[in-house]
């Protein structure tokens, strides 16, 4: 089944203003012509809209001016387009029926008397012929039941013939129904389309909706609208918050979270297991009390340790006698918690002459044995995507030119 396309439905537009008759306006505003109206009809006419109504003092129908139409007139309702709906492709309401007059058929290449249906705010074909003609040509109806003459010159729909040789429907004028979603006003005997109901339609009347944004800042309220809407990097959540997606491209984008950028996703750095490197260390020739650093004057015997909540994880080896070490060493630590205490220590082994870095922690039991220390920040996860992954501490040249360490993870 093939789809109007757009320059098709506008050239047809043109042609189907005869759908209730010509005329010309008279001096009052009333346009005449000689074709019968019917009660509550539109139509269009040199771009304005007319509606059919008595006449003043008589109980004659004549076409009367409705509005002028700044945004065009719609040919299938007669009413003016408003900016929401001057889309040509916008042109029907999903559900409604037509009979095509031989002009149009020929505009859009159909047969005569084709029947369309509109579906998604388009006229489709139906493959379909009214064999007895249009009941009315170009004239929208609810019921494609309503579209056809039969072989007396009826429509489908049973029912006694008005004083204009019209079938009368079963609905009284001003009564409304429900199609769906679909709001319809019965006018001269028969249903015609009023609205759409955002909300659906029940018992001839649009459903009334109150939105539902209590304890949400963002999401759907329920009645076609929103809740609110969430800032550059957030998403909403099916409970209606912001939260923070988990796309990034610096650690910038999630270190407000506490997490940090790997493999462009915002992921915490704890409960997963880092591969650290004590790298390098330099002191200087005397300790900080300006002395040598062991008992004969010789130099520090310098080894790196780390500790979580005070419980050594990882050492490196001794590098003897030399203010300077380039260890290298590497262990796979599980950094658990955020909440652990995680410290990295530099010590002189032989600051009392005893013991070996192979020992357990006794030898590093006085704090005269320790040069430096520096806790675990956050920032130290950030490093192993950098051009210079390597992080360096000192004491402002005290005794510490620089305690390097590195962090890569190991997950």
């Amino acid at each position: 089944m093939k789809k109007f396309f757009v320059c098709a439905a506008m050239l047809a537009a043109m042609i189907l203003t005869v759908s209730c008759g010509g005329g010309s306006s008279n001096d009052d505003g009333e346009s005449s012509g000689s074709q019968v109206c019917y009660y509550g009809d539109y139509k269009c006419e040199g771009g304005n809209s007319y509606f059919c109504g008595y006449m003043d003092g008589s109980n004659d129908l004549t076409w009367k001016f409705s509005e002028q139409c700044s945004n065009g007139c719609d040919s299938w309702t007669g009413k003016c387009n408003t900016a929401s709906n001057n889309d040509e492709k916008q042109k029907c309401t999903d559900g409604t029926y037509a009979c095509l007059s031989d002009l149009t058929a020929i505009t859009l290449l159909l047969p005569e008397y084709s029947i369309i249906v509109c579906r998604n705010g388009e006229w489709h074909e139906t493959g379909e012929v009214c064999e007895n003609g249009c009941y009315e040509e170009d004239h929208v109806f609810s019921s494609k039941d309503k579209v056809c003459k039969q072989s007396d010159g009826g429509n489908n729909e049973g029912g006694n013939n008005n004083q204009n040789g019209d079938t009368e429907v079963n609905c009284n004028n001003g009564d409304y129904t429900c199609s769906g979603d679909a709001r319809l006003k019965c006018q001269a005997n028969d249903w015609v389309y009023s609205e759409t109901c955002a909300n659906g339609c029940s018992n001839g009347e649009c459903n009334s909706c109150t939105p539902q944004c209590s304890g949400k800042e963002c999401g759907l309220d329920g009645c076609g609208g929103t809740c609110g809407s969430c800032d550059s990097g957030y998403d909403c959540s099916p409970a209606g918050s912001c939260l923070r997606n988990n796309s990034c491209s610096t650690h910038l984008d999630c270190l407000g979270d506490g997490m940090i950028c790997y493999q462009g996703f915002c992921q915490s750095p704890w409960n997963k297991k880092w591969k650290v490197t004590f790298t390098s260390a330099k002191v200087t020739e005397k300790n900080k009390d300006g002395e040598a650093w062991d008992a004969l004057g010789g130099l520090p015997d310098l080894v790196a340790l780390m500790r979580i909540n005070g419980e050594e994880v990882f050492r490196t080896n001794e590098v003897s006698n030399s203010t300077s070490a380039e260890w290298n060493k590497s262990a796979t630590i599980d950094f658990a918690a955020s909440t652990d205490t995680i410290r990295y220590h530099l010590f002189d082994a032989d600051a009392f002459g005893g013991g070996s870095s192979s020992d357990d922690d006794t030898w590093l039991d006085s704090t005269n044995d320790e040069i430096f220390n520096f806790d675990h920040e956050l920032d130290l996860f950030t490093y192993f995507d950098q051009n210079e992954k390597e992080v360096c501490y000192w004491d402002n040249g005290v005794t510490v030119e620089f305690f390097c360490i590195t962090l890569e993870p190991a997950w």
